[in-house]
């Protein structure tokens, strides 16, 4: 029997008030997404400024989430 991919998805607040701004934010969405394996790919979206969206597919959801929380805690 082959596991089934979970989605875990995770919305959020990101604003920048200080000079570098936009430029700030797009640099720790990068941040974030560099925190990626092979196994699992972790996407930032913008969903409307200020609001955002990290979302991960994988097979091993607990994997999944503590990836997630180090991704978001960069960012």
């Amino acid at each position: 029997m082959v596991p089934q991919p979970v989605k875990i998805r995770a919305e959020f607040s990101l604003t920048c008030y200080k000079f570098e701004g936009i430029d700030a934010i797009k640099y720790a969405l990068r941040e974030g997404e560099k925190l990626s394996t092979e196994e699992i790919q972790i996407k930032f979206r913008v969903i409307s400024s200020p609001l955002y969206e990290c979302s991960i597919t994988t097979i091993n959801k607990n994997e999944g989430l503590k990836l997630m929380g180090q991704a978001l805690r960069m960012v």
